[in-house]
C-alpha cells in the first residue's frame, strides 16, 4: 500500500513527458517521430495537460424548445429534388472561354434565405447564390463533374443534387474542318462553277 501513491505520482509525471512529440533525424538522414527526445531531435508539438470544462446546464424545457424549433425549421426547408437541368449529363463542350452556364432546378422552389452552391469536380468555383442559373468560370479542358448543394441562412447544407459528367475540349477556330462533331455553325456549300 505504501507504493500506491508513489506509483500514481510516477504515472502522472510520465504522462506529461509523453505529451511531447519530437522529430528526430539520424546520421543516415532518416526522419522519425517519437515521444522521447534524443540527439538530433526537435520538439514539434507539445500538448497541454488535459482539462475538462463542466457542461453548461440547460433546463429540459429550453432544450426541448430549441430542438423543436430546429426540427420544424428542418421540416419546412426540405427539398424533394435538386437537379442539374443544364448542361445535360454526358455532354461534350467546346469552350474556348472557360465559362460554363449551369442551371439548377429545386422542388419546391428555392426558399427565402437559402442559397445554391454549384460544384465543379468537387470544388466551389464561386460564392453561393440565390440565382438558379450560374455562370461558372475556369472550366477548362478535360472531364468534369457538376453538382449543386442547397444551404440555409446559417450555412447548414439541406440538400444536394446528383453529379453529372461533362467533357470540355478546346477547339482552335482555324481547325474547324479537321474537328468533326464541333458545335460551330455550318458553312454554306461552295457555289457551282460555270463551264
Amino acid at each position: 500500500m505504501k507504493f500506491l501513491p508513489l506509483f500514481f505520482v510516477c504515472w502522472v509525471t510520465s504522462s506529461a513527458v509523453f505529451a511531447d512529440v519530437y522529430r528526430c533525424v539520424n546520421a543516415q538522414g532518416k526522419m522519425t517521430l517519437s515521444d522521447v527526445s534524443g540527439p538530433g531531435c526537435q520538439l514539434v508539438q507539445s500538448r497541454p495537460t488535459q482539462s475538462y470544462a463542466a457542461p453548461k446546464y440547460q433546463s429540459k424545457q429550453h432544450k426541448n424548445t430549441q430542438q423543436e424549433q430546429d426540427e420544424s425549421e428542418s421540416a419546412r426547408s426540405r427539398y424533394r429534388s435538386v437537379k442539374i437541368m443544364q448542361p445535360k449529363n454526358g455532354t461534350t463542350f467546346n469552350l474556348n472561354s472557360g465559362e460554363l452556364i449551369v442551371t439548377v432546378r429545386t422542388r419546391p422552389r428555392l426558399k427565402r434565405g437559402h442559397t445554391i452552391q454549384v460544384l465543379v469536380s468537387g470544388v466551389e468555383p464561386g460564392p453561393r447564390s440565390r440565382n438558379k442559373t450560374v455562370t461558372v468560370s475556369g472550366v477548362f479542358v478535360g472531364p468534369h463533374t457538376i453538382s449543386a448543394k442547397i444551404f440555409d441562412r446559417k450555412g447548414k447544407m439541406l440538400s444536394s443534387s446528383n453529379e453529372i459528367s461533362i467533357h470540355v475540349r478546346h477547339i482552335n477556330p482555324s481547325n474547324r474542318k479537321s474537328s468533326p462533331g464541333t458545335n460551330f455553325a455550318p458553312t454554306a456549300p461552295a457555289a457551282p462553277q460555270a463551264n
